[in-house]
Order: C-alpha cells, then structure tokens, then sequence
C-alpha cells in the first residue's frame, strides 16, 4: 500500500497538467521549470523533485519553492477531486501503454524483476482508487521531512575531486554452450512468414466535411476507450516564426469563462489533454483522452482555442525564461552538439539561427 499511496500522492504534486508543482510554479512560471515523480525499486524507493532557476534565482529559492509544494499536501491543502482525476488519468494512461508491445512486455518486466505476482500489479489502480485524501496527507506527512538529499548543479571545476585507481574487474565466465528448456523451445518453433497490410485511404478510413468543406478523415477506435483527434493546418515555422512562440504562449492563458490554471484543472478532470505542435511546414493541435468525455473536451478546447485571453504577465515571465534557457542552452555539451551537427548539415544559416533574437522577442 506505501507504493500505491506515493504513486497517487506523486500524481498529486505533479501530473504533467494539473498537478501542485504544475500549477503552483509550472503555469505561474515561479521557476524555468519543476517536476517530481516516485522512482520505485525493489528494495528502496526515492521521490524525486528538480526545478531549475530563472534569471536572478538562486537554488536556494528554487529548492524552497519546489518544498512549499509538497507542504501543501502535508497540510490536505489541494481539492480532493484531484484523487479521482488522478485516477482516471491513471487508466487513460494504462490503455495507452497496452496499445503498444513495448510497454506491455515492459509491464511483464517490472512486475518480474520487482517480484510482484502478477495479479498484484495488474490490480493496482484499483487499489488506488481506494486511496483517501486523509490515506495520502498522513502518508506525507509520515514519511517527508528532512530526510532528503539536496543536489545541486554548479558552474565551475570542483577541486575536492579526488582521483581513484581503477578496480581490478572479476572476469565472469559464460556458459553460452547452454541453453534453457524455454529458449530451446523458441529456437525449434517455426514461425509463419507475416505479409505486410497497407492503410487503404478508401476502403479503411472514413471521409467526411465539417463546417467551411474542410476534409476530416475518421476511423473508429474498437480497441479501447480512447479517442484523438487532431486539426492539422498547412502552416508552420518556415511561414512565420511567431507560431513556435504563439504555441508556447498560449499554453499558459485563460478566456472570458477560465483562468489558466481552471481550463488545465477541467481538461485533467476529463482525462483528456490537447497538445499544439509547431513544425517546419505544418501545425497541429492535437485533442486526446477518454472517448466517454470527447464531447465535453471538444467544446473546452474550442472555447479556449476561439477565446483565449493575452496576458502581459504571463507573456513577460516568458520572455525571461527563453532568454535564460537560450544561457542554459550554451553551457549543455549535448545541446551544442545538435546545434553543430546543424552547422554541418546546413551550413552558417540553418534551423537554429533562423530565430528571432532577444532583442526581437523584447
């Protein structure tokens, strides 16, 4: 049940959309970002909280702001319908793993090496929806005080590195000339060849108008409960580069009808999210979730899409932010090396220079 309970508070504090940490400081941009998540093992389980800092913010005050947020869920500050939209995020998220064959072999995996009978870890959502609020508040505040480590990541060489000689390695021996009675087994099975079936754009999808004659192709989700549905516009950064920063700055606006953080906290309510993406040459605004609450979504994101509302603040705080993940971006070995590698491809004028400046987005 410690499991179960800190899967449950972990969805609390941060969910990728209407969590604690994800209002609190993600949507108010108190920091260039946080999350935190359970890392469970075996043996010994460790959560995880990391935030970076803005410009001017040191990690002292990040470090106090990423706490404050998990002092509300000590103190059962946060709405207990949170745990229910916890929940059926939880299965939306379940249904998305079992479409794929790389997460349902990583289920069998998990379940394996952490020694959990099957049945036990297949019921855990139902078991964490039987988690109360008072369950996750006493669990907090049973098990985080200031029993944690505190990492920080410094500019500058660390002098107190001190060089260690290499262990001597214990060679193992293989038996490779052995196999097991289930791998023989494998090895003399015969397999039929599988032809390849190719989408029919005629025969398997269906071909509809919406409103204004725009073409909309459908095809029925008979697998589970999940629906998707996505606008697809024939525009992207190459025909305007204020798309990139459009699609960021509306993620953190609110209408008329909802703040922000309201519309984010509806959307996790209906297990549903939208996700707006900007490429070379096109633009999606893609709407996902449970199919039961496609129509409700539909008419949120519509509202939103039709009203959202400029904000100076929000838009402000943004504009810091870029400019202080572009000198974050200048210290990160890997993020140098994409951006070589585009030197490479495209010489001086590539995808990573065709940008506005700071002095434009100012």
């Amino acid at each position: 049940k410690q499991n179960d309970t800190l899967n449950v508070l972990g969805n609390v504090l941060f969910n990728g959309m209407a969590g604690i940490v994800d209002l609190d400081i993600n949507q108010a941009q108190r920091t260039l970002g946080a999350y935190a998540f359970p890392y469970s093992q075996a043996d010994y389980t460790a959560y995880i909280m990391q935030g970076f800092p803005k410009q001017g913010q040191t990690l002292e005050q990040v470090k106090e702001i990423t706490l404050e947020s998990l002092d509300k869920v000590k103190k059962g500050d946060f709405d207990e319908s949170l745990l229910t939209a916890a929940i059926n995020n939880a299965k939306r998220e379940r249904m998305q793993k079992l479409e794929d064959n790389a997460p349902r072999a990583d289920m069998f995996v998990t379940a394996f090496i952490n020694n959990i009978p099957w049945a036990q870890y297949v019921g855990e959502l139902d078991r964490m929806s039987k988690i109360t609020k008072e369950d996750v508040v006493k669990f907090a505040n049973a098990h985080f005080g200031e029993n944690y480590v505190q990492v920080n990541k410094l500019e500058g060489k660390d002098e107190s590195v001190q060089k260690i000689s290499k262990p001597k390695i214990t060679p193992i021996h293989t038996n490779r000339d052995k196999v097991s009675a289930f791998l023989a087994e494998v090895q003399a099975s015969e397999v039929a060849p599988i032809e390849p079936v190719f989408v029919d754009y005629e025969k398997d999808l269906t071909k509809t108008k919406a409103k204004s004659d725009i073409e909309v192709l459908y095809k029925q989700n008979t697998t589970n409960s999940l629906f998707s549905l996505t606008y697809l516009f024939d525009k992207g950064a190459n025909d305007s580069k204020m798309l990139s920063l459009a699609a960021d700055y509306i993620d953190l606006l609110g209408t008329d009808k909802y703040s922000a953080e309201e519309l984010k906290q509806q959307f996790y309510n209906l297990a549903c999210d939208y996700r707006i993406t900007v490429n070379d040459n096109q633009t999606f605004f893609n709407l996902s979730g449970l199919s039961e609450n496609m129509d409700q979504a539909l008419a949120l994101f519509e509202e939103f899409i039709s009203n959202c509302k400029a904000d100076e603040v929000a838009l402000a705080a943004m504009k810091q932010n870029i400019f202080q993940a572009r000198i974050n971006d200048k210290l990160d070995q890997r993020q140098n090396y994409v951006r070589m590698t585009a030197y490479v491809q495209y010489g001086p004028e590539n995808p990573f220079t065709d940008i506005f400046s700071n002095k434009q987005i100012q």
